[in-house]
């Protein structure tokens, strides 16, 4: 179930609105990004961010952050979302080791291990990938599922 705000929405938004991911995102969400405008939504526990400028929480502004983006970047966790809460623990897809993957698993990376302690931490599994993602939240809080190896 997708709630909150936000929602696909039709070509009506000029296209220097559309933001430009140069990142190597699963297939599924590659595409979904670039054949679809969408603004932020959350999905159950999860706010993913929207493609378009004009929207405050939108993946641009969470690439932005030079501090915590390229460590998680570089270690094969591509941010996409946060949880719907307001924390800003990133949730990511865990593309290490997959080489153009179609989906890949999606975690929650803690923030202050990354700022504070300049370390990548373990990841928190989510759901073995954004297929399945709707499956996987409960009542209150998503219920964690290992990924998929």
């Amino acid at each position: 179930m997708v709630s909150g705000q936000g929602a696909l929405m039709d070509d009506s938004v000029a296209p220097e609105e559309r933001i430009k991911i140069e990142l190597a995102y699963p297939r599924l969400f590659a595409q979904l990004v670039r054949d679809h405008l969408f603004i932020a939504f959350d999905l159950g526990d999860i706010r993913v961010f929207s493609n378009l400028l004009c929207e405050d929480d939108n993946l641009e502004s969470l690439l932005r952050d030079r501090h915590l983006v390229p460590p998680l970047i570089t270690a094969g966790f591509l941010p996409f979302a946060r949880p719907a809460g307001g924390s800003y623990d990133p949730i990511c897809f865990d593309v290490r080791g997959l080489a153009q993957p179609a989906d890949a698993p999606i975690v929650q990376m803690d923030h202050e291990s990354i700022l504070t302690h300049f370390q990548i931490p373990n990841p928190q599994p989510i759901a073995a990938g954004i297929l399945e993602l709707p499956m996987y939240w409960g009542q209150d809080s998503w219920v964690s599922v290992p990924p998929k190896t």
